[in-house]
Order: structure tokens, then sequence, then C-alpha cells
């Protein structure tokens, strides 16, 4: 049977003035994600062979797929966007890795944390922020991810995403 972990992403980078001003919205909304993770899901039979990581690019008001951007085959333990899976016999861990926050979003820089295993289609939603400097002044970003574990059918009713928030203070 085949079983992939299905990461949906979307993520907005602003420079420094906009991001000071008090009508910036600094964060996402939640989203109806069941039904990009099955197109997600459905997009990637094809190419799939037995396990592996799927991403796909959300647009940024979360309304729909842009593309999916990697359907990529799984060893034991992946990295993909800002997440390591080990895939065992039964089950999936999550882990968020720390050196993959920086590349996504930049500093803070945060601590590896272990969010547990995945069970399937039990998405689970993790928002992140940070802070780059450039030489053209410092930009912040805000991501957020969503990751399933897609195996056999979907359920016809998605249970809401466990929310991890791992935002830091930016001011």
């Amino acid at each position: 049977m085949k079983r992939a972990v299905i990461i949906l992403q979307r993520k907005v980078t602003m420079a420094k003035e906009v991001w000071r001003k008090p009508t910036t919205r600094r964060t996402f909304s939640i989203l109806a994600a069941g039904p990009m993770l099955v197109q997600a899901w459905n997009e990637s039979l094809e190419t799939l062979i037995r396990q592996g990581v799927v991403r796909a690019d959300l647009t940024a008001d979360g309304q729909s797929l842009v593309a999916t951007a990697e359907v990529k085959e799984a060893a034991e333990t992946v990295r993909a966007a800002i997440f390591s899976f080990e895939f065992r016999p039964g089950a999936i861990a999550l882990k968020i890795e720390p050196s993959l926050c920086v590349s996504a979003v930049g500093l803070p820089r945060r601590d590896a944390l272990r969010i547990g295993s995945l069970t399937p289609w039990n998405p689970i939603r993790v928002l992140i922020n940070g802070r780059a400097n450039f030489t053209s002044g410092p930009i912040y970003s805000v991501a957020d991810y969503y990751v399933c574990l897609a195996e056999g059918d979907p359920p016809a009713v998605f249970a809401d995403a466990k929310l991890h928030d791992l935002q830091a203070d930016l001011a």
C-alpha cells in the first residue's frame, strides 16, 4: 500500500517597513486543508512508488494549490520544508529541524522539536516566522505548513488540524 506525508505550504515575506505597520497581518488564518491534501495525494499517486514526501505550494490566501512542487521517494529518514520524518513500520515520526527553519524564515533559531507520530488523515499545522538581514534591509517572513499522512482512502470529513504555533516575537 502506498503512503505519503503531504506538506502544504504557504509563505509571505515583507520589508521591515511593511511588517511594522499596525495594519499588517503577521500570521495566517486557518484553512480547510482537507480538499487540498486530497488533491495533492491524488496528483502524486502515479509518481509515488511506495512511500514518500509530497510538497505542494499554496496561494497566500490558502484557496488553491499553486503546484505540486516535489514528490520524493522516502527511505528511512527524509528532510523536507522545516521537518524531518522517520519512516518506521506502522508510524512516521515528525520533528522540526532548526537549520531548516533558519533556511525557510530566518532567525531566531529554534530548538529541535519532536512533534510526535503522524496518523493517517489527521493534519498537523505549524506556524513559524522569522527575520533575515540583507544588504537592502531586514526581510520578515511568515510560513504556514499543513502536514498529513496520506494512506488509504481519505475521510469524508477531516478533523481540525492540531496547531503548533512557533511564531516568535519579532518586535
